[in-house]
């Protein structure tokens, strides 16, 4: 168990950290320290100081997160972390010899309407392709595995911590999870934090629970 220590201009707080830590009581008990450990690590608020022992926790180590089922502490980092993963692949998607061809495909489709519209037809008005954009691309790639904002299962939770890891692969993980016992039984939150406890090194979590 390592102690950190939290001090801000409006908090001065210690926590017991443990690779799940659980935070008993309601959210409004802890939001803010949640809050002020999220702008630490978001590089948000510069009067924050975080210290395990006399040692300043280093901001660049760990990525924070959150996945909250109440309405008191909204979260969007799933939404977030879904677009980064899309515009990483569409980003190695474009040095793709094909990607490159369907752009220049793209450009003599273009060519070619300009030369219908000069021609006789049977339609009497013209008629214009906007250039290529990669939303046009963007926009038709999807993914099953990542495409839903629902959580409403044990798995769709385990799935959300298997996104946000592999989102930052090179940080340590601290994500905060409001209430999950939400959408989970007692047998399933159980299970829940032995999952977390025994899948990864790189994930700490803290959980509040009533």
């Amino acid at each position: 168990m390592r102690e950190w220590h939290i001090q801000s201009s409006t908090i001065s707080t210690t926590l017991l950290i443990e690779q799940v830590t659980i935070l008993k009581g309601s959210i409004k008990d802890w939001r803010e320290r949640l809050i002020t450990l999220q702008s630490y690590f978001d590089h948000r608020q510069t009067n924050i100081i975080l210290k395990e022992d006399q040692t300043l926790v280093s901001k660049q180590d760990y990525n924070f997160s959150s996945i909250s089922f109440s309405n008191l502490f909204d979260s969007t980092d799933l939404l977030k972390i879904k677009r980064q993963l899309k515009q990483q692949f569409l980003t190695q998607l474009q040095l793709s010899p094909f990607y490159k061809q369907l752009v220049e495909v793209w450009d003599d489709l273009i060519e070619e309407i300009e030369f219908l519209n000069s021609t006789p037809s049977s339609v009497s008005y013209d008629f214009e392709l906007l250039p290529f954009k990669d939303k046009i691309v963007s926009d038709q790639l999807t993914s099953d595995e990542i495409g839903t904002l629902n959580l409403n299962t044990l798995q769709d939770l385990i799935k959300a911590i298997k996104l946000i890891e592999e989102a930052s692969k090179d940080k340590l993980n601290i994500i905060s999870i409001v209430y999950p016992e939400t959408i989970l039984t007692t047998g399933e939150l159980e299970q829940f934090i032995r999952y977390l406890k025994s899948h990864s090194i790189y994930t700490m979590a803290f959980k509040v629970t009533n």
